[in-house]
């Protein structure tokens, strides 16, 4: 069903997966149940009936290098906009490897990456192409004064918004590509 299932009330950490063809989610991470946080690091998310990740945490998620590509929902799903939650989000690649959100939705209206946070949200070297929902959609709007910064980014041929951020703190972008 998952191709990768787990929960903690500690900190999860995954490195070096592929995960792809499952029933549901690629991978469901959730530690909600406590305050540590979600590391990702070469994640590799194709082909899964549901979203290609999907993390819930009420610490930070970080997420360095890979993508998602080809997941009926999202590509990845990453949540810590609960009550209570203290860190934000990083999901980042760098010039010669840039994270990849392509092809997601398709099933169902989905984005190529999701991201609810009540903290600072931080995007870097990714790119989002031809996802049934928004290439990245990008909301800390439940927190106070978070800033969301996307950096070196494009966002091609997607059905809804390219790049769409909603906060209550600054939205800064820089080197922002995006056509169709």
């Amino acid at each position: 069903l998952y191709g990768l299932y787990a929960t903690s009330n500690g900190s999860i950490s995954l490195a070096n997966l592929s995960v792809e063809g499952n029933q549901y989610d690629g991978a469901f991470l959730d530690n909600t149940g406590g305050t540590s946080g979600i590391s990702i690091t070469r994640g590799y998310f194709a082909g899964n009936l549901w979203n290609g990740v999907s993390a819930y945490s009420n610490g930070s998620i970080t997420w360095k290098y890979g993508g998602a590509w080809g997941n009926d929902y999202s590509g990845a799903y990453l949540q810590n906009n609960y009550s209570g939650s203290t860190g934000g989000v990083s999901v980042s690649g760098t010039s010669k490897e840039r994270m990849g959100f392509e092809g997601n939705g398709w099933g169902w209206s989905g984005d190529g990456l999701c991201i609810l946070s009540r903290g600072k949200i931080t995007l870097a070297y990714a790119g989002a192409e031809n996802n049934n929902g928004r290439g990245f959609g990008l909301n800390n709007s439940a927190g106070a004064n978070q800033s969301v910064t996307a950096t070196e980014v494009y966002a091609n041929w997607n059905e809804q918004y390219g790049l769409y951020a909603e906060s209550n703190g600054s939205i800064t972008a820089k080197g922002i590509n995006g056509e169709g």
